[in-house]
């Protein structure tokens, strides 16, 4: 989101303001929600909003929500946090790993729910996920081997691959983890794994160019910031007939062979039971950091079949998803 465009989010909001001025109860608090994310591709907004009404707070009537986004560009997040710091919140939602790390790097003690972050533990943001400690809770996405899952249901959907490339965002904290996990799997895989960093778009571009002319047999998007600049990837790889590994489902809408993540609804759903929970008087030191108990495997057969790849039987099978 550029600069004019969060000028006329905020004037959006004093719109709102007014009118949910005029529609509260009389004695009833508006409470003040604050969401910050790195890119709106990363926030389910329609699910938080429902999930969060039906726990009884009405946006428009006892609820502001104010949202505001990097429009994938992290280093604008640090400006980000001072502007959404002067608003006044009862609750930050923090959604993912860059965006919570600038948070708690800037002070302030506004309770932060963390949301679409991997592994809070590793990246310092909770003591624990039973008893966090601090002053931020929330839902992880992950569990440890995810990252290894998603490369080997790669190779059972792909029995003859040999090469993969990995798109990774070298600036998200999230990153080196899995590119580990990745390194350690893989050889028990019969895979070679090249790594892959860029930015933004141009840089997919360019090194797509130079991956593709190394034979590269597949590519394997990297959960986290590198979801935001996968939809050119899917794009030509598309294109050149190869076939791309992406980390949530609506990236396998936008084209991607297959995806296999934690349920997305549910997630936002757990990330609203946070924010009413400390709307409510709760300590975020005291609320469990929640994981995901349900993953969905999406594959798409539409895809599969313009890049001249068919999907084992029993893996088409196991699918959460199949889009035709």
């Amino acid at each position: 989101m550029r600069r004019r465009e969060i000028i006329s989010l905020m004037s959006g909001v004093a719109v709102g303001w007014s009118s949910l001025a005029r529609a509260q109860q009389p004695g009833e608090r508006v409470r003040r929600v604050g969401v910050l994310t790195p890119s709106l591709v990363q926030l389910n907004r329609e699910v938080l909003q429902r999930a969060l009404e039906q726990r009884g707070h009405k946006e428009g009537v006892n609820l502001l929500l104010i949202i505001m986004s990097a429009d994938g560009e992290l280093e604008r997040l640090a400006s980000l946090v001072e502007q959404i710091a002067r608003e006044e919140l009862d609750v930050i939602v923090a959604v993912n790993s860059p965006t919570t790390r600038a948070i708690l790097a800037a002070p302030g003690t506004t309770p932060v729910v963390m949301a679409m972050v991997s592994d809070p533990i590793v990246l310092g943001f909770v003591d624990s996920l039973s008893r966090p400690g601090g002053r931020v809770t929330g839902v992880a996405t992950v569990i440890q081997d995810l990252a290894q899952k998603r490369l080997a249901l790669l190779k059972e959907a792909l029995p003859r691959l040999r090469r993969v490339t990995a798109l990774l965002h070298p600036d998200d904290p999230i990153t080196e983890p899995q590119r580990l996990q990745i390194a350690d799997i893989a050889p028990s895989l019969g895979l070679e794994v090249d790594f892959m960093p860029a930015r933004n778009s141009k840089e997919v571009e360019e090194a797509f160019r130079q991956e593709l002319a190394a034979k590269t047999d597949a590519f394997f998007v990297v959960a986290g910031q590198s979801g935001v600049i996968a939809a050119r990837l899917v794009e030509l790889a598309r294109q050149h007939r190869v076939p791309a590994a992406v980390p949530i489902r609506e990236q396998v809408r936008w084209g991607g062979l297959m995806s296999y993540s934690a349920d997305e609804v549910d997630h936002w759903e757990r990330v609203a039971i946070q924010v009413d929970r400390l709307l409510r008087g709760a300590s975020p030191s005291q609320i469990p950091v929640e994981q995901p108990t349900k993953f969905n495997l999406v594959l798409n057969v539409r895809t599969a079949r313009e890049i001249g790849v068919e999907f084992p039987a029993n893996l088409l099978a196991r699918a959460d998803e199949v889009i035709e």
